[in-house]
């Protein structure tokens, strides 16, 4: 596993600290939470977007011609 450094507020940084302490778990160990948690969302998100081109590319639908006005589509 790698190890990483990072410049931090003195003050953040123990009030982190607390935190992680207070719910039994390490400062590394929420950091590691984090990155993990960032990096599976932009995967999920990108993974969600490549499905929804693949799906637009086999899918036989078009779209017409037709634009509706502002007007028209709010009319009563």
């Amino acid at each position: 596993m790698a190890n990483i450094t990072l410049k931090i507020d003195d003050e953040l940084l123990d009030k982190a600290r607390k935190i992680a302490e207070k719910k039994n778990t390490s400062l590394n160990a929420v950091v590691r939470g984090m990155i993990r948690d960032f990096v599976r969302s932009d995967t999920e998100a990108q993974d969600a977007i490549n499905g929804l081109n693949d799906f637009y590319q086999r899918c036989s639908a078009r779209m017409g011609n037709k634009a509706w006005t502002r007007d028209e589509l709010h009319e009563r």
